[in-house]
C-alpha cells in the first residue's frame, strides 16, 4: 500500500456521497422491523461530489475539478455509478489514492451495494473499490485513532472554514446537497494536506495544495460562496497573493 508520504506525483480523488433511504428498498422491509436509523444497506445515491488533484514531482499541487452529480429527472443513479466508476479508473490503474472521510463505512460501501442492485458487476473501476489505496480520514489521520469524529469538528479544530449554509451563485452547484458535497470534499482535501504535512514533519502540502485549490477556485468562476471560503489560509495567509 502507498504510504501518504511518499505520494509525490500522484493522483488523489477525494468522494463524498449524499444518500437517503431508498423507497423501493425500504417497502420489502416490514414498518414494525424498521429501526429508526435506516442502514446504508437500504440508501441510495442521490448526489456525488469529487475533487480531483495531483501532487506534481516538484512539490506544487494541481486541482484539476471539483463536480457534483445529482439523481434527478435527467440523471439516475445508474448514471451516477459509471461517473464514479471512470473516476476510480485512473486511481486503480496508476497508483493514485482516494481520500474519503468514513468512506469505508459509508461511501465505498454504498457504491458497491448500489452498483449491485443495478447488476452493474462489469464497472472495474468500482470492482477495485477493495483494492485500491484508500485513506478514510475519519480513523486514518491525524484526526484518527478510533475516534469518530465529525468532518465539520475536525475541520474547526484545525481552523479549516467549513460553511455550508451558503448562497449559490456559482461553480454550477445547483442543489442544497451538491454544494454540501462539495464543501464537504474541500474540508476533506484540506484535511488531507494537513495529514501528510503532518507525516512529512512539513508544512510544503498544505500551503501548496491550499494554493492549488485556490486557484482552481478563482480559474472555475463565478466563485461559488460556497467554495470562496477556501481562498485564505485560516491563518490569514493567502498562498495565491
Amino acid at each position: 500500500m502507498i504510504e501518504a508520504a511518499d505520494l509525490p506525483a500522484s493522483r488523489v480523488l477525494v468522494i463524498d456521497l449524499e444518500t437517503a433511504p431508498d423507497p423501493i428498498a425500504l417497502s420489502r422491509i416490514p414498518p414494525r422491523e424498521r429501526s429508526k436509523t435506516v442502514s446504508t444497506a437500504l440508501h441510495r445515491i442521490g448526489v456525488v461530489s469529487m475533487l480531483e488533484a495531483e501532487e506534481l514531482a516538484n512539490g506544487r499541487w494541481r486541482v484539476s475539478g471539483i463536480k457534483s452529480l445529482v439523481a434527478d429527472d435527467t440523471v439516475d443513479e445508474l448514471e451516477i455509478l459509471r461517473r464514479i466508476d471512470r473516476a476510480l479508473l485512473p486511481v486503480a490503474n496508476n497508483g493514485g489514492i482516494l481520500v474519503t472521510f468514513n468512506g469505508r463505512r459509508h461511501d465505498a460501501v454504498a457504491i458497491r451495494m448500489r452498483a449491485a442492485a443495478h447488476l452493474a458487476f462489469g464497472m472495474t473501476g468500482i470492482a477495485a473499490l477493495a483494492s485500491m489505496d484508500h485513506r478514510d480520514l475519519m480513523t486514518d489521520s491525524i484526526a484518527g485513532g478510533g475516534q469518530w469524529f465529525k468532518l465539520r469538528d475536525v475541520a474547526a479544530g484545525l481552523g479549516i472554514p467549513v460553511a455550508h449554509e451558503v448562497p449559490n451563485v456559482g461553480i454550477g452547484a445547483v442543489s442544497r446537497t451538491a454544494r454540501k458535497g462539495e464543501v464537504d470534499v474541500a474540508v476533506t482535501f484540506l484535511l488531507f494536506l494537513y495529514d501528510l504535512a503532518y507525516r512529512r514533519s512539513d508544512a510544503g502540502p498544505v500551503l501548496e495544495g491550499w494554493r492549488a485549490l485556490g486557484e482552481y477556485i478563482r480559474r472555475a468562476g463565478p466563485v461559488g460562496e460556497h467554495l470562496a471560503q477556501f481562498r485564505r489560509h485560516p491563518l490569514g495567509l493567502d498562498p495565491n497573493d
